[in-house]
């Protein structure tokens, strides 16, 4: 993929790459070596045998002086970076004389500085130089190889897997190491169930022990060492393939192959797992560039009715896909199947990026031709809108009636926006120039003409892109279609 989310120049890759390799300080495991006298006594021995792995693709350090007052808010499924703060914008000068190639790009917004970058798969720190406690502060940019695996909210959430379906002990409060492990995972318990799943990693049950060491050590931050348990098992099923699709996330060895859609194919899963594989594919293809073909995956689960529902413990992670599908959908094609995906989300007008993704939602329901299904998206999104976003919030909602000849609503939240940001912020060119239009709307409007009725285009208009989500719901790809060919159609009249 080129351009924005795709790879370096050539040129520059290697210069980072070199960095990387010399300045990383998380990046190769360390490996104790074997004497050749020494036998393992189990596979568990494996976990002293495997090979080094580099978890880091390049790095960049910049010089900003000082981080006082300054916060980083990292978003890689969006690419981006924000240093916020009072004093964020005295990097700014230092930042564009660095000319940094993995976020190449500074704007300057409301609430800091905005960095966009050429990958997702980015991470970020304020640094200092080893042994340079007094000195200056860097801004630490980190391209990696696999999945970002900090806890950014775009996380696969935790799956209990249920001791007795997976034959691993009694229910809960269970009878083995290996469900006692399970239990007090699930309840929070995380000392604890280490001590027991490190207890039977020799056991019987070694796969599912490993497995689930790695993730306590991923989520600890620890990902060399979550690596090594996730080598440990051998494709054994179901815990083997797990841990095998684990690592390659923290490694990206696999992700760019042909066969990586098996390895993540939830459908020859039992449930829960089928259904977290699901997600993890999601957003494998979303952070591999290929977000269409996962949003495409992704209406299609969820129109299945003999499934779980996907979203119903992902909620964060599913909108952030969404908002990933609605913010890159060009065609209409795309465009329709973003659409349906962030129409089925559960309580989408409310809770984490309701704002952005109605923003993103509605530009498309325009693009479309529905300029009033997208006023309706930002007016349900009002009280979800952060502060300093609230009055382009109001204004764009206001000037989609207003262009959709809707006068009633226009006016709603025209005297809306009058109440919640202030006469004198409303009483700019902007605003005026919409209160004029929507009186000589109101004044030609006597309700007799159905022509001139409003609430019958709104209706059309709901029809029609309700038909058009429905229509994207029902259709169903082929056996032995690849991704990339089960693009949803979409016709002329669809909202």
């Amino acid at each position: 993929m080129q351009g924005q989310f795709g790879p370096l120049p050539a040129k520059h890759l290697r210069m980072r790459v070199l960095r990387g390799l010399l300045l990383s300080s998380a990046m190769f495991l360390a490996v104790p070596a074997h004497s050749k006298t020494t036998k393992p006594t189990s596979s568990a021995s494996s976990l002293h045998r495997v090979l080094p792995i580099a978890t880091t693709l390049a790095v960049e350090r910049i010089n900003v002086g000082s981080t006082s007052g300054l916060s980083l808010n990292i978003d890689p499924m969006s690419g981006t970076i924000e240093v916020r703060g009072k004093n964020a914008l005295r990097i700014v000068a230092k930042y564009e004389q660095a000319k940094s190639h993995l976020c190449p790009h500074a704007e300057v917004t409301k609430t800091g500085v905005l960095l966009r970058c050429e990958t997702r798969a980015i991470d970020a720190a304020f640094t200092q130089l080893p042994g340079k406690a007094s000195g200056p502060a860097y801004l630490t940019l980190i391209q990696l190889r696999g999945l970002p695996w900090r806890d950014n909210n775009d996380q696969v959430p935790f799956f209990f897997y249920d001791p007795v379906q997976y034959h691993l002990g009694s229910a809960c409060p269970g009878d083995t190491p290996e469900s006692r492990a399970e239990c007090s995972l699930v309840a929070g318990r995380f000392a604890e169930a280490e001590v027991l799943l490190k207890q039977s990693l020799k056991g019987e049950h070694q796969a599912y022990s490993a497995l689930r060491l790695g993730d306590l050590k991923a989520a600890a931050g620890e990902v060399e060492t979550a690596a090594m348990y996730y080598r440990i098992p051998e494709g054994s099923y179901p815990f083997g393939l797990l841990a095998q699709a684990r690592y390659c996330e923290l490694t990206g060895n696999c992700l760019h192959r042909g066969s990586a859609g098996e390895l993540f194919n939830g459908n020859t899963f039992d449930e829960p797992i089928g259904t977290e594989l699901d997600l993890r594919w999601a957003r494998a293809q979303v952070y591999s560039g290929h977000v269409q073909d996962a949003i495409v995956s992704l209406v299609k689960r969820m129109s299945s009715n003999k499934r779980p529902p996907l979203c119903a413990s992902a909620e964060e992670l599913c909108r952030r896909l969404a908002l990933a599908g609605l913010e890159s959908a060009e065609n209409k094609s795309d465009q329709a199947n973003a659409l349906a995906f962030y129409l089925a989300l559960p309580s989408r007008e409310h809770g984490p990026l309701a704002d952005r993704m109605a923003h993103a939602a509605a530009e498309i329901a325009v693009k479309m031709g529905a300029r009033v299904f997208a006023a309706n998206i930002l007016a349900a999104t009002v009280y979800e809108c952060p502060p300093l976003e609230l009055e382009a919030h109001l204004l764009r909602a206001t000037e989609l009636y207003v262009e959709s000849d809707d006068p009633i609503r226009a006016g709603v939240i025209f005297e809306f926006a009058r109440t919640w940001i202030g006469k004198k912020r409303h009483a700019t060119e902007r605003w005026a120039a919409l209160g004029s239009l929507i009186d000589r709307n109101s004044a030609r409007l006597d309700g007799s003409d159905p022509a001139a009725n409003p609430a019958l285009e709104v209706a059309s208009e709901l029809h029609a892109a309700e038909a058009g989500v429905e229509h994207a719901r029902k259709l169903a790809v082929p056996a032995g279609d690849q991704p990339a060919t089960a693009a949803y159609s979409r016709n002329g009249e669809t909202k």
